[in-house]
């Protein structure tokens, strides 16, 4: 049955792709007969129909390109060409590059006043950084970028990718109100465009914002409508993240099945083209679904070449999770020796991703705190010219003084100035020592920040290293009695100290301190407003406000993933909260 599903996607992939190279092939007979400025126009065209497909031929064509316009100093097709160079090495995995010569041709189109290039450089390169680097500052940056040319220049073109750009940016920070109103903003100039690429685009982004409100249904519908309209357009890269978002979704609701036929499609498509990410999402949403379906050699088959392609292109964030799901598969593939190694790979890689968070937060607060010293800056700017004007009406007073009244008169002017300048001095030293206490002030309380949640974070990790360890113990010892009398007694003593070891709380309270320095109030907070809570809910609350998965809570509490599950569900009862609100968001926020 898989093996039809598989040939049917081919089938429907090849039919797809087959009148985009057509294009490209009557485009390339024209070449021969086109020269000059024209070819560098035709070279590009053509690199553009193979960029997603061929993305070494487009990279050749666009090159080609550019060496041309540059000869004739074509600056149009200078410009122009920078581009299509820099989407062939995006589609070449190659973003470092791809980032420079969106740059250049950013920078040459704005020269030109070419603006509708410049403010699609600009979307490109906020959708890289946001998209592969995690960089959401640089993204912001330059979504604001492309957006400030759509207002200046009176243009509604691709202003509506600017504000789902934006849009996603809050998303990502979890301000879920200014990320809808952003996505709305969008959608109203989508309605009245003709742009079904950047249509199928927002469907699928707010697709995402409804499914990190959990709000499924909702997040299921725009998916749909974003996958019809890929469709339509043969974008085979929006396809395939489409499909595996409703793989995602299918899998939330026990539907296997449904969900390797979108995995199966998913897959078939990222076999025809270059782009690695694209091939990495199809084999790593396929691998969870076979793990669901317990059908363990098949998922560790797929998860292990996603980790390869992940690897090759230094996709941290999602190797972490990679691993994650390979040491749960080799688990229960009793290969216990190959699940230790997943499962350090898996913390490695955690360890990593929490330190670029990290840097990304450092980045976040430098650019405030850049603002921030730039407005007393401009504050200190304003009360000199404001002095300098001052200045230039004592003088002219003093002037018409000496013409009228004589030398007395100008004398007490010029120390009227000088006292007034005498102030204004004191009172910029003093701004200027205030915003370099306000500097040492950060720089310390931002290393205290780090250290204390990196102690907290490597805590919690011990405690579920420690409980996952005595588990292990604790069935080795149960296996050996079921195999042996002359032991029994010797065992089940050493059985039992390890339960006692299970439920001591001297690991909760050290622990309940490391947290309560870094959130400070957060239990009295919670016991305050919700006075029902138990213990055991407020160390949930305690590891949901650390961002722990449900497997590393279950091995803290010593109870299994599902019974978390059921823990979870009572404490949203608790906490009187509605389907739609989200459990970590709303514990986040105390």
């Amino acid at each position: 049955m898989r093996k039809v599903i598989l040939s049917i996607c081919c089938l429907l992939i090849y039919l797809q792709s087959h009148a985009q190279s057509s294009i490209a092939d009557s485009l390339e007979l024209k070449l021969p007969f086109t020269k000059d400025t024209a070819r560098v126009t035709l070279l590009n065209k053509i690199a553009a129909l193979h960029a997603r497909t061929d993305a070494k031929k487009s990279l050749a064509l666009s090159q080609e390109a550019l060496q041309l316009a540059q000869k004739f100093d074509f600056k149009n097709g200078i410009a122009s060409s920078y581009r299509m160079i820099g989407l062939s090495w995006f589609y070449n995995n190659d973003h470092t590059q791809a980032i420079e010569n969106l740059v250049k041709s950013a920078e040459a189109a704005t020269v030109n006043e070419q603006w509708t290039l410049a403010i699609q450089d600009y979307i490109n390169l906020a959708g890289t950084y946001s998209s592969v680097f995690g960089n959401y500052v640089k993204a912001m940056e330059y979504y604001t970028k492309a957006l400030h040319i759509c207002e200046t220049q009176n243009l509604t073109y691709k202003i509506y990718d600017a504000y789902s750009g934006i849009a996603s940016v809050y998303l990502h920070q979890k301000e879920n109100e200014k990320a809808l109103d952003f996505y709305m903003k969008a959608l109203l100039f989508l309605e009245k465009a003709n742009d079904k690429n950047s249509l199928s685009i927002l469907y699928q982004n707010i697709g995402q914002y409804y499914l990190a409100i959990e709000q499924i249904d909702r997040a299921e519908e725009y998916y749909e409508k974003s996958l019809k309209v890929f469709r339509e357009t043969q974008s085979k890269g929006g396809i395939i993240t489409t499909l595996v978002m409703l793989s995602e979704i299918h899998r939330k609701r026990g539907q296997l099945d449904q969900a390797l036929v979108r995995d199966m499609e998913a897959k078939a498509l990222s076999e025809t083209v270059s782009y690695e990410r694209a091939k990495f999402y199809a084999l790593n949403s396929l691998g969870k679904t076979y793990y669901e379906q317990k059908e363990y050699v098949n998922s560790k088959n797929s998860l292990e070449q996603a980790a390869a392609i992940a690897s090759k292109i230094e996709m941290n964030e999602e190797l972490r999770d990679t691993y994650f799901y390979l040491a749960q598969v080799t688990h229960q593939l009793k290969d216990d020796g190959e699940a230790y190694h997943y499962q350090q790979l898996h913390s490695a890689y955690a360890d990593s991703v929490r330190s670029k968070e990290r840097t990304s937060q450092l980045a976040e607060m430098e650019v405030r705190f850049e603002s921030e010293r730039k407005e007393k800056e401009n504050q200190l700017l304003k009360k000199d010219n404001d002095l300098n004007k001052l200045y230039a009406a004592v003088a002219s007073i003093s002037f018409l003084s000496v013409v009228i009244i004589g030398a007395l008169f100008f004398n007490r002017q010029r120390l009227k100035i000088k006292s007034t300048q005498a102030i204004a001095q004191s009172e910029k030293k003093l701004l200027e020592a205030e915003l370099k206490n306000a500097q040492l002030n950060e720089l310390q309380l931002r290393k205290e920040i780090d250290f204390k949640n990196k102690e907290l974070t490597t805590y919690a990790l011990t405690m579920v290293q420690k409980n996952e360890i005595l588990e292990e113990v604790r069935l080795s010892i149960e296996q050996i009695l079921k195999n042996t009398d002359s032991l029994e007694e010797p065992l089940k003593k050493l059985g039992k100290v390890v339960d006692y070891s299970f439920h001591l709380d001297k690991d909760w309270d050290e622990f309940k301190i490391f947290f309560e320095s870094v959130h400070n109030d957060f239990f009295v907070k919670l016991k305050t407003q919700f006075p029902d809570l138990s213990s055991t809910d407020l160390k949930l609350c305690a590891l949901i406000r650390l961002n722990l998965n449900i497997k590393q809570a279950a091995a803290i509490l010593r109870i299994s993933p599902d019974s978390v599950k059921i823990a979870r569900h009572r404490l949203r009862k608790k906490f009187n909260m509605q389907t739609e609100d989200n459990l970590n968001g709303f514990i986040m926020n105390l």
